[in-house]
Protein backbone atom coordinates (compact mmCIF):
# COMPACT_ATOMS: atom_id res chain seq x y z
CA UNK A 1 0.00 0.00 0.00
CA UNK A 2 2.70 2.41 1.21
CA UNK A 3 4.47 1.46 -1.77
CA UNK A 4 1.57 2.46 -4.49
CA UNK A 5 1.10 5.60 -2.67
CA UNK A 6 4.84 6.45 -3.33
CA UNK A 7 4.43 5.51 -6.75
CA UNK A 8 1.42 8.03 -7.66
CA UNK A 9 2.99 10.99 -5.32
CA UNK A 10 5.97 10.87 -7.64
CA UNK A 11 3.61 10.22 -10.88
CA UNK A 12 1.86 13.73 -9.58
CA UNK A 13 5.77 15.12 -9.26
CA UNK A 14 6.17 14.30 -12.68
CA UNK A 15 2.81 15.67 -14.09
CA UNK A 16 3.30 19.62 -11.87
CA UNK A 17 6.79 19.46 -13.24
CA UNK A 18 5.81 19.04 -16.47
CA UNK A 19 2.96 21.51 -16.18
CA UNK A 20 4.91 24.06 -14.18
CA UNK A 21 7.62 24.03 -17.73
CA UNK A 22 4.97 24.27 -20.27
CA UNK A 23 3.56 27.18 -18.60
CA UNK A 24 6.98 28.59 -17.99
CA UNK A 25 7.61 28.00 -21.73
CA UNK A 26 4.27 29.48 -22.74
CA UNK A 27 4.78 32.75 -21.31
CA UNK A 28 8.52 32.75 -22.61
CA UNK A 29 6.98 32.14 -25.99
CA UNK A 30 4.68 35.55 -25.17
CA UNK A 31 7.32 37.78 -24.44
CA UNK A 32 10.37 36.17 -26.86
CA UNK A 33 8.37 34.08 -29.44
CA UNK A 34 10.37 30.10 -30.08
CA UNK A 35 9.12 30.64 -33.88
CA UNK A 36 9.92 34.01 -35.29
CA UNK A 37 8.69 32.75 -38.54
CA UNK A 38 7.00 30.96 -40.73
CA UNK A 39 7.11 30.14 -44.27
CA UNK A 40 3.95 28.35 -45.83
CA UNK A 41 3.64 27.15 -49.45
CA UNK A 42 -0.18 27.56 -49.70
CA UNK A 43 -1.84 30.01 -47.92
CA UNK A 44 -5.73 30.20 -48.67
CA UNK A 45 -7.76 33.12 -47.38
CA UNK A 46 -10.31 36.00 -48.65
CA UNK A 47 -8.23 38.82 -46.89
CA UNK A 48 -5.36 39.28 -45.78
CA UNK A 49 -4.30 43.02 -43.71
CA UNK A 50 -1.03 44.50 -43.67
CA UNK A 51 -1.06 46.29 -40.68
CA UNK A 52 1.82 48.90 -38.86
CA UNK A 53 2.56 47.71 -35.02
CA UNK A 54 0.34 50.56 -34.20
CA UNK A 55 -2.67 48.99 -35.85
CA UNK A 56 -2.98 51.12 -38.68
CA UNK A 57 -4.16 49.34 -41.65
CA UNK A 58 -1.44 50.06 -44.75
CA UNK A 59 -2.29 47.52 -47.45
CA UNK A 60 -5.16 44.85 -48.25
CA UNK A 61 -4.60 41.76 -50.25
CA UNK A 62 -8.43 41.06 -50.79
CA UNK A 63 -10.88 39.06 -53.01
CA UNK A 64 -13.82 41.22 -54.19
CA UNK A 65 -16.04 40.44 -51.00
CA UNK A 66 -13.11 42.17 -48.88
CA UNK A 67 -13.29 45.01 -50.69
CA UNK A 68 -16.72 46.05 -50.05
CA UNK A 69 -16.79 47.93 -46.96
CA UNK A 70 -17.29 51.58 -45.89
CA UNK A 71 -18.22 54.01 -49.09
CA UNK A 72 -17.92 51.01 -51.58
CA UNK A 73 -20.30 48.79 -49.48
CA UNK A 74 -22.79 52.01 -49.91
CA UNK A 75 -22.20 51.95 -53.50
CA UNK A 76 -23.22 48.95 -54.64
CA UNK A 77 -20.07 47.14 -54.06
CA UNK A 78 -16.64 45.97 -56.22
CA UNK A 79 -16.56 43.58 -58.33
CA UNK A 80 -12.55 44.07 -58.42
CA UNK A 81 -9.86 42.14 -56.38
CA UNK A 82 -6.43 42.92 -55.55
CA UNK A 83 -4.34 45.08 -53.90
CA UNK A 84 -5.01 48.23 -52.09
CA UNK A 85 -2.44 50.70 -50.32
CA UNK A 86 -4.13 52.83 -47.36
CA UNK A 87 -2.85 56.16 -45.39
CA UNK A 88 -2.23 56.42 -41.76
CA UNK A 89 -5.40 58.28 -41.99
CA UNK A 90 -7.35 54.91 -43.15
CA UNK A 91 -7.88 56.36 -46.45
CA UNK A 92 -7.33 54.70 -49.77
CA UNK A 93 -4.25 56.12 -51.57
CA UNK A 94 -4.24 53.49 -54.82
CA UNK A 95 -3.87 49.81 -55.37
CA UNK A 96 -3.19 47.11 -58.15
CA UNK A 97 -6.51 45.70 -58.72
CA UNK A 98 -8.30 42.95 -61.43
CA UNK A 99 -11.73 42.06 -62.78
CA UNK A 100 -12.80 39.49 -65.89
CA UNK A 101 -14.84 37.01 -66.76
CA UNK A 102 -17.25 35.79 -69.35
CA UNK A 103 -20.19 36.83 -70.68
CA UNK A 104 -22.63 36.08 -73.13
CA UNK A 105 -20.71 36.29 -76.90
CA UNK A 106 -17.72 37.74 -75.03
CA UNK A 107 -15.70 39.20 -72.27
CA UNK A 108 -15.74 41.91 -69.30
CA UNK A 109 -12.70 42.80 -68.01
CA UNK A 110 -10.93 45.83 -66.09
CA UNK A 111 -7.47 46.04 -65.02
CA UNK A 112 -5.82 49.04 -63.41
CA UNK A 113 -2.73 50.44 -61.07
CA UNK A 114 -3.99 53.96 -59.54
CA UNK A 115 -2.22 56.00 -57.49
CA UNK A 116 -4.56 58.55 -55.70
CA UNK A 117 -4.26 62.33 -53.88
CA UNK A 118 -4.54 62.81 -50.48
CA UNK A 119 -8.49 62.35 -49.83
CA UNK A 120 -8.98 62.45 -53.48
CA UNK A 121 -9.77 60.18 -56.27
CA UNK A 122 -7.12 58.73 -58.69
CA UNK A 123 -4.23 61.00 -59.89
CA UNK A 124 -2.52 58.85 -61.69
CA UNK A 125 -4.53 55.66 -63.75
CA UNK A 126 -2.94 53.08 -65.83
CA UNK A 127 -5.52 50.84 -66.95
CA UNK A 128 -6.65 48.51 -69.48
CA UNK A 129 -10.28 48.31 -70.06
CA UNK A 130 -12.09 45.25 -72.48
CA UNK A 131 -15.75 44.75 -72.99
CA UNK A 132 -17.32 42.65 -75.65
CA UNK A 133 -20.59 41.26 -76.31
CA UNK A 134 -23.03 40.52 -78.88
CA UNK A 135 -22.92 43.88 -80.43
CA UNK A 136 -19.69 45.01 -80.35
CA UNK A 137 -16.51 45.29 -78.75
CA UNK A 138 -14.82 48.76 -76.53
CA UNK A 139 -11.04 48.17 -75.40
CA UNK A 140 -9.84 51.45 -73.48
CA UNK A 141 -6.04 51.47 -72.46
CA UNK A 142 -4.12 54.13 -71.10
CA UNK A 143 -2.07 56.21 -68.71
CA UNK A 144 -4.45 59.17 -66.98
CA UNK A 145 -2.94 61.94 -64.93
CA UNK A 146 -5.89 63.83 -63.51
CA UNK A 147 -4.75 67.53 -61.61
CA UNK A 148 -7.26 67.98 -59.31
CA UNK A 149 -8.05 70.46 -56.76
CA UNK A 150 -7.92 70.07 -53.17
CA UNK A 151 -12.09 69.40 -52.26
CA UNK A 152 -11.39 68.44 -48.62
CA UNK A 153 -13.93 70.93 -47.56
CA UNK A 154 -15.81 71.46 -50.94
CA UNK A 155 -19.28 71.00 -48.79
CA UNK A 156 -18.23 73.62 -45.98
CA UNK A 157 -17.26 75.68 -48.89
CA UNK A 158 -20.88 75.75 -51.01
CA UNK A 159 -22.96 74.90 -48.24
CA UNK A 160 -25.65 77.23 -48.20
Amino acid sequence: METKLLRQIHLLQICVLVLFLSTALLCVNCFHPLVPRQAFKVIDAERINIREKSGILKAVLSNSAGFNEGDRAKQGGARLSGLMFYNEEGQETGGLVYFGKAIPGGQDSDVSLTMDQFRQDQNVYLHHEEFKDARGLRIEDGLSINTRPDWTNVKEEYAT
